[in-house]
């Protein structure tokens, strides 16, 4: 399908690194004849020089220097204070030294009573001092965050407008403001993209923010042109939330792809993991953290000895740590192996001589719960057996193709039968991801976001 040839803005509050979705889009914008930029962040406080970067595909990528450099050192500070938790409050005297001797050196009695209090009188005067430190911090990096998303809306608003789009993609609700600033400056339409479900993403937020983001969200839906998701399940969420006429058109994080899944030889992902062509191995990809089921997972390989867990991908180092340490306490640190991350673009690739692909969300929000994960594409596009955690949305497409298995979230000895089950008979469900890959394209979802795109532009979308 090819839409009329137009000039479409599409808005991000982030630098673009590692935010594959976003760079798809435009590539796939510019590919198809419009004049597509997208606007986003640049200077000290992102992987990128501010400035405009253009693409092999012709899309363009303005970055917008939206924090100045003074700031950098509050930033410095605050994260400073977080890291160490015990940063002393400005002009605080130095903390008292230890009223009593280290312990088997002579004269280590027991102090006096009045010694004890005292030590107790300054033991809570430090926790006091912490409490105010992290209060601090907290402060501190609350109101650069502020700065650094008015600065933003204010730049980006500014450049979007000099640009004069026909249509406007806001990448999640974090940029709505710029498009009904610029929707009410110029008349120019606006695409409404939830990459996950906003109001119920994984993010700490006080009374009032979650109040004004419901706000924003439903005036937003109200004055869209249109909306985009990337599952069912968010899909029919916001359609009754905001009441919204037109459901949100599916848009799925599916990869770009050549034609064929990768053969089996093709894959590296051994050779990272310096593992040879006997070994059983199941892989997980994507950002190594919270709620992704890791440690339950390492609870599972445990008690299937035969299999190596190789991750690939990308987290905290402070996680990472955890994640070997987790793996010596079980014993099975000679089977776990932290590799690295790659390019979006060649992780399907990279993982193509796996035996099976964990694809692992806890439900720990409603966003998580609906969520339908890119490692669940890239799996598929590798022609991997999958071994699921049952979400609706992942289970629905994974019995759709039978392309795997899956197995309740909770439920550890569940998760170890099926890993012995997919890796000794893997071939079916690898056969099948193979012609799924075929099926599940990027171009197909990319037909439909142009078909709104040409809809809005009409005034066919509300």
């Amino acid at each position: 399908m090819n839409s009329t040839p137009a000039r479409i803005a599409y808005v991000v509050f982030n630098d673009t690194y590692r935010d594959s979705r976003v760079l798809k889009t435009l590539d796939s914008a510019a590919a198809r004849g419009h004049a597509a930029r997208v606007f986003a962040i640049g200077g000290p406080l992102s992987q990128f020089e501010a400035g405009l970067e253009r693409r092999e595909s012709g899309g363009e990528i303005l970055r917008l220097a939206i924090f100045p450099d003074r700031w950098r050192a509050a930033r410095a500070v605050a994260r400073r204070v977080q890291a160490g938790g015990t940063a002393p409050m400005p002009g605080a005297a130095p903390g008292p030294a230890p009223t009593t001797a280290p312990e088997g050196s002579a004269g280590a009695a027991a102090p006096p009573r009045r010694a004890d209090a005292r030590t107790r009188i300054l033991a809570l005067a430090g926790r006091t001092r912490t409490w105010a430190s992290r209060s601090v911090s907290r402060v501190v990096t609350s109101a650069a965050n502020t700065v650094r998303r008015m600065s933003f809306e204010r730049r980006a608003t500014a450049a979007v407008l000099a640009w004069k789009p026909d249509l406007v993609h806001a990448h999640d609700a974090n940029t709505l403001r710029v498009a009904l600033a610029v929707q009410r400056r110029a008349g120019v339409p606006f695409v409404y993209d939830a990459h996950e479900l906003w109001e119920e993403r994984n993010a700490r937020r006080g009374r009032y923010t979650r109040w004004a983001e419901r706000r924003l969200l439903e005036l937003a839906s109200r004055r869209m042109g249109g909306s985009v998701t990337v599952s069912p399940g968010i899909r029919d969420w916001m359609t009754d939330r905001y009441g919204l006429a037109d459901p949100p058109i599916l848009v799925r994080n599916i990869p770009l792809s050549d034609g064929e899944p990768p053969s089996r030889a093709s894959g590296r992902l051994r050779d990272l993991a310096g593992l040879g062509p006997d070994a059983k191995v199941i892989v997980y990809v994507g950002r190594i953290t919270t709620g992704r089921g890791i440690d339950q997972t390492l609870e599972a390989v445990a008690a299937v000895p035969e299999v190596h867990f190789v991750l690939l991908g990308y987290g905290p180092d402070a996680f990472l740590a955890s994640v070997a340490a987790r793996a010596a306490a079980l014993g099975i640190s000679d089977r776990v192996h932290l590799v690295g991350s790659v390019e979006s673009a060649e992780v399907s690739r990279t993982i193509a001589d796996a035996d099976a692909s964990i694809v692992f969300t806890q439900p720990l929000n409603l966003s998580y719960r609906f969520s339908l994960p890119n490692k669940l594409f890239e799996s598929i596009h590798a022609g991997q057996a999958i071994i699921a955690s049952d979400l609706p949305d992942v289970s629905a497409l994974v019995d759709e193709y039978g392309v795997g298995v899956t197995f309740p979230h909770d439920d550890v000895a569940e998760l170890a039968r099926r890993i012995r089950e997919v890796i000794a008979a893997p071939d079916g469900y690898r056969e099948r991801a193979r012609r799924a890959a075929a099926e599940l394209t990027w171009d197909g979802e990319m037909d439909t976001l142009f078909g709104l795109y040409d809809r809005v532009r009409a005034g066919g979308a509300t």
